[in-house]
This record gives structure tokens, sequence and C-alpha cells, in this order.
């Protein structure tokens, strides 16, 4: 059986809402994983006003897709030059794809990998054009722009466009972020200082991320005040002039703050204060606005050469996103593993359920891309005295509150994914490692001015982020190339020591996120545990 043909089997069994797909108008492609049917939630108010603005993205197929993937589970990294003649989209392609959307009157921006084009117009240009109508329709009591209609394009375009995205703007990913009060305690007590995660883990010697630039992905930017109290207040030689902001959206400096935005980038600029961050401020958690972010970015890397790792604190439950929009962001996110790009992603902070309805088994994407290291989280307990770990377990509250960690029900396994605990089976596993999550042994936040203790797996990712940073300071300077995509790196050391006998992992044997259990070696609640980094920068960085 084919892969495509057993994930329609497997999706199928798991009850995925399938949508019926009408008969093309002649001289039309239909393109029915572009949308997803209207849930319970959608309020249908009527029709849409024929002046109302839309925007929206087309995604071009990438060549040779497969290959690329296996190249970079292989840990190859490929130059834009390399990427552009065998695996962006032609440009022939794609300026005939420009040409039609100006043809009907819509306004395009497009990128230099041609990956994607940004369509903007209004909803009685996008329905001529796309042979879909809009509704007007509240969703948890915001109003939007949207059709359950397929949409279809001319034959000729249907061979290198992949979908249309952003027809149900409603459709966004959440953040992970969990905080609350909390006044600043001794040393090695929650919430934990910058110092007490570096005694916790073993991060020592002189490694500062000097030459290195973490990227981030968020909505909105973080106050410079709250930036620079933290840092002082911690004893972290930090300057705003290592803080880059790209405002991707309309409202990535006005929009409101969540605390998320803020943790990211305290805790990546204070476990690798000699580094530089750069802010991608999508405007909105909505995909084609995230998307956006991702473009960006991936156009970005061939002017920013320090940029090896970055961090994403986002994720929605990967069955309720269409397939194309999956396999859009899963074009960018291998683009940038081919860059030499690492990135981390938070596994979800609702356990076995991840954000998903009815309390069943999924997982969060874009944790389970293949191109990613998905970071789970666990319960940390040191020592008040020397900062020695006392207890580390899986991080389970309740339900809705623990690591996130399961099985996709859209990508296949990775040839990487093997080892000590790791199931048998076809498909993508979730996490890969772990760090402190828990929000009861959370970290220490400034936010809006005021001290928090932040949990939740948006600690873990970006706290990877900045080990990346340091490894690859070690790397460079070594003349070796950057890490890339981490998880065909690490997945071989499971149960392994460095030569002077120290394990490369800590393994978590103890604890649940819900429907998996932590034991030795991989599984679904810690992935392959957390790092003993010293260790693992001798091993990484020889």
């Amino acid at each position: 059986m084919s892969f495509k043909k057993w994930l329609l089997a497997f999706s199928c069994a798991l009850s995925v809402p399938l949508i019926s797909v009408q008969a093309a108008p002649t001289g039309r492609a239909v393109l029915p994983d572009s949308i997803q049917p209207f849930t319970s939630d959608v309020q249908v108010q009527g029709a849409a006003r024929a002046s109302a603005p839309m925007e929206f993205q087309v995604a071009l197929k990438m060549r040779n897709f497969d290959e690329l993937q296996a190249r970079i589970a292989q840990g190859e990294t490929l130059s834009f030059k390399e990427m552009e003649a065998r695996y962006y989209p032609l440009a022939a392609d794609h300026q005939s794809l420009l040409n039609w959307l100006k043809g009907e009157g819509l306004t395009v921006q497009s990128y230099p990998h041609r990956l994607n084009v940004v369509v903007r117009g209004t909803a009685a240009q996008v329905e001529k054009a796309l042979g879909v109508k809009f509704s007007q329709v509240v969703v948890e009591g915001k109003s939007y722009v949207a059709t359950s209609a397929i949409p279809s394009l001319p034959e000729s375009l249907s061979a290198f466009v992949l979908g249309v995205n952003g027809l149900q703007p409603y459709q966004h990913a959440e953040k992970f972020g969990k905080a609350q009060p909390f006044s600043p305690t001794n040393p090695f007590r929650p919430p934990f200082s910058i110092n007490d995660l570096k005694t916790a883990y073993n991060v020592t010697g002189t490694l500062n991320g000097s030459g290195q630039k973490m990227g981030i992905v968020i909505d909105v930017f973080p106050l410079d005040s709250d930036l620079t109290t933290f840092w002082a207040n911690q004893g972290i030689p930090q300057s705003l002039s290592n803080i880059e902001k790209v405002a991707v959206g309309g409202s990535a400096s006005s929009g409101t703050r969540s605390g998320e935005e803020t943790l990211d980038v305290e805790m990546t600029s204070g476990l690798a204060p000699a580094a530089k961050v750069r802010i991608y401020a999508s405007g909105s958690l909505s995909f084609v606005d995230l998307d956006r972010a991702y473009s960006q970015l991936v156009a970005d890397l061939p002017t920013q050469p320090d940029l090896h790792q970055v961090s994403i604190s986002l994720g929605a439950c990967e069955q309720l996103v269409s397939n194309a929009e999956l396999t859009t962001e899963s074009q960018f996110f291998a683009s940038m593993a081919a860059a030499g790009v690492s990135v981390y992603v938070s596994s979800g902070d609702s356990g076995s359920r991840n954000n998903c309805i009815r309390g069943n088994r999924r997982v969060s994407y874009p944790a389970s891309d293949p191109s990613v290291t998905s970071v789970g989280g666990t319960a940390l307990t040191l020592d008040q005295t020397t900062g020695a770990v006392t207890s580390e377990v899986v991080w389970f509250n309740n339900n809705n509150s623990a690591t996130g960690g399961g099985t996709s029900s859209f990508f296949a396994r990775p040839s990487w994914q093997v080892g000590v605990g790791v199931p048998s089976g076809r498909t993508r596993l979730v996490p890969d490692v772990s760090l402190v999550a828990d929000p009861n042994t959370g970290v220490y936040v400034i936010f809006n001015g005021s001290t928090f203790q932040f949990g939740g797996t948006s600690v873990s990712a970006p706290l990877w982020n900045a080990l990346s940073a340091l490894i690859n300071q070690s790397r460079i300077g070594k003349g070796l190339s950057p890490l890339g995509l981490l998880n065909p790196r690490v997945y071989p050391l499971i149960g392994t020591t460095a030569p002077f006998g120290a394990p490369n992992f800590r393994d978590i044997t103890s604890g649940s996120n819900g429907a998996f259990t932590a034991g030795p070696g991989y599984d679904q609640t810690n992935g392959i545990g957390v790092p003993v980094f010293s260790t693992l920068l001798t091993t990484l960085s020889p």
C-alpha cells in the first residue's frame, strides 16, 4: 500500500472529518486539502459583504520534496543555490501563478524562494477567482469572513499549486506559556533563575553564544523595559542592541502581550547572553499570519548567516489543521533545516490530548513536523544548597496541564526516529527531547514590570534554542558546520555516554502525560530525556 493510501485509511480510522469533493468546473481543478468543514463552533451569520477585504496565501509545491526530506534526515545542509536549482518551485510556474492572480484584479506579494504568494482583494474578487462563496461567521465571539466551499484554480496551475491557505481565518495556533505571580526566592527554589537552570543542566564553561543568532516566531514584541529589568536583576550582561525586531504583521508592536513573547526572549537572551535574538512578530496567531513570518524567515536566511536556531512556542491540534496548511508549513521548516537551522517547537501543554476536542489522543503541530525538534517538559526539584537535581519527572498536573506527546496522524516516521524505547510504527512520534516546564517548578520572568513564575513547554523550547546557540558557537569555532536538524544527531545517543563515561542525556523514567508513561530510553512523554549539557557539548562539538 502506498503511504498516501495508507494515510487516508489511517485518517478514516481516526474519524477525521472528510470533505465531499464536488466536480470541478470545466477547465478548473479543485483543491479539497485547502479547507476543513465548518465545525459546530462556527456560527454563520449570513453572506459576507462583497467589499469585505480578504487576505490569503497560495502555496506552491516544492520539487523533489521527498528527496529533500531524506537528505535532511541524513543531516545534510544545502546552499540557497542548490535549493533554487533542485527544490524550490520553478520561476516560470511562479510567474504563471502571479499573472493569473493579477489578471483577476488581486494584489500579490512574493518571496525569493517562491514557496508562497500573499494575495489581497475583496470578497467579491476572491469569490470570482476561486469559485467560492464567503460567509460572515462568528467563532469564539470574533467575526470573520470565511468559506466552507472548496476552492478551484485553472487546471494549468494545478500541477504546481499545493493549496490555498487562509480562507478560514478563524483557524489559529495557541500559545503554551502558563504564568502565576510570584516573588523572587532564594537560589535553587522556584521560580528558577538562569543560574539555577545552568547548574541543573551542567551548563558550565565560558560559552555565551557569541557569533550566534537565535530566531523566535511569536505574534508581538516584548517590552524593552521588561528585558532590561530581567537582565539587571539576574546579573546577565545583555543589551537591547542584541535584540532585532522584524514586524511581519501590522499589529506586531501594538498587539496585546500575553507574556509568552517576553518569556521566549528572556530565556534565550539570558542563557546565551552574547548571542543576538531576532524576533519575527506575525501580528496574530492565524495560520496565514504565521506563514508570512515563516516565509520571511526563510527569505532572510541568505542574508542572516549567523541565524542557526529558531524556537516556536505555539501550536494547534494537528487534526484541526488542513492538509494543505500542514504541508505548506512543512516546506518552510524543511527549508530552514536544509539551511542548517535547528528549529525547536514546544510539544504542547495538554498532555496526550494537546488542545484537541473530545479528549482524544492527538499531537500538536508544528511539534509533529519531521524537520523540527519537538521539546517536551519536566517537573524539576533542586537541592536548595548545591543546586543538584534531586528529582526530575514527567510534567503532569492534570489532563489539561501536562507535557504534550503522542503519535502524528499525518507525518510518516522519519528514518532517524529509532533506538531504545522507540515503539514500532509508521508515524512520527512526539516529543524528541525535554527540559523543565512544570509551572509549579517554573522560571523567573519579568512581565509588565512584575515578577512572574512561568511554566509550560514554552519554557523548554526557547531554552533549547539557547543551548543550541552555545553548541553552535563551539562547533563553528572549531570549523564545523552548524547543527542543523538536531534529531539525527541525538537519537543515536540514547543510552550512550561520552568518552569519559558521563551520559549525554538524563533519562526521565517516572511519570506520565495521560496516555503515555515514561520508561527507559525513548518515550512519548519526554523523548530521549533532558541534556547533560557539558557531556552533550563534548559529543556534538568534538
